[in-house]
């Protein structure tokens, strides 16, 4: 049982630090999940006041590569969070993933139970994910 657990705890946060990378690259401008980010930009540059200045920015990256295109595309998004400091879950992959990993975790340790192999599993899991999303 100790053994099993600390693989599922292995296994899970491998698991949540690779959906963590690439739900941070598919959120990113010009990608499939990219809306999800510039949403949420435009919900809070409306909130700011700064909705005609982030419109300039995605104008000015019509003539731009695709790499230009993200990288200009993130600077915006950052001022944004600069001024407000909800945007910044969307843009930090760190604060994304704990949040995710904590979620998955506590899942995790329900399901294997309220005991140590359960605190054990959700040790694992969290500290394994961090080590693999850097």
């Amino acid at each position: 049982m100790l053994l099993d657990t600390i693989l599922l705890g292995l296994i899970t946060g491998f698991a949540v630090a690779q959906l963590t990378s690439w739900l941070d690259f598919a959120m990113d401008y010009g990608h499939f999940l990219g809306h999800l980010r510039l949403n949420k930009a435009f919900r809070t540059a409306k909130k700011l006041g700064n909705v005609e200045q982030l419109e300039m920015e995605i104008q000015g990256t019509a003539s731009l590569p695709a790499d230009d295109q993200v990288a200009r595309m993130e600077r915006a998004y950052w001022d944004i969070a600069r001024l407000d400091s909800s945007m910044t879950l969307w843009l930090c992959k760190y604060c994304f993933g704990s949040r995710l990993s904590l979620l998955i975790s506590t899942l995790g340790f329900i399901s294997v139970g309220f005991d140590g192999y359960g605190l054990l599993f959700f040790m694992v899991s969290n500290s394994f994910f961090w080590y693999m999303l850097k």
